[in-house]
């Protein structure tokens, strides 16, 4: 009896003396060489600019697909920088269209604040934008923003 106790006893003594910590494993890909690589990183918001994300995927409908590949950064006046992407869309996997897209990003700080093209459209403005562009949209922005400030 004395045997199980100091058994317990042993067993509750060990598991509340241990740490337990989590680890923050963050998913990347680095587009230049189209490799995807995890790495332990210890702070969520900051952004590696040399593996930052350099290419937007959006659904537009049913089987149809954007992606939307950075090809030039261009700082235009204060705060406002236009990038100039690749666009190919894709109707169920198959690449149908090719463009090039200008968006302009104005960023303050590190903060961005709105994102149009040349019809002034706001697209972090839900009523403006599907939900899926304005996340995209939102993501790039802000890891344009961090790096560029």
């Amino acid at each position: 009896m004395i045997r199980i106790i100091l058994i317990i006893y042993s067993s509750l003594f060990f598991l509340t003396s241990c740490k337990f910590e989590k680890a923050n494993n963050i998913s990347y890909i680095k587009t230049g060489d189209n490799k995807s690589y995890t790495e332990n990183q210890t702070e969520v918001n900051s952004v590696d600019c040399e593996t930052r994300l350099k290419e937007m995927i959006m659904s537009c409908g049913s089987g149809c697909a954007l992606s939307l590949k950075e090809k030039n950064i261009e700082l235009i006046k204060k705060d406002t920088y236009k990038v100039v992407f690749s666009q190919e869309m894709y109707i169920n996997e198959q690449k149908s269209d090719e463009d090039i897209l200008e968006y302009y990003f104005l960023c303050k700080g590190k903060i961005i604040e709105k994102i149009y093209d040349n019809e002034t459209a706001n697209y972090l403005d839900e009523n403006q934008s599907v939900p899926t562009q304005k996340m995209s949209f939102e993501k790039y922005g802000k890891n344009l923003c961090n790096c560029v400030n």
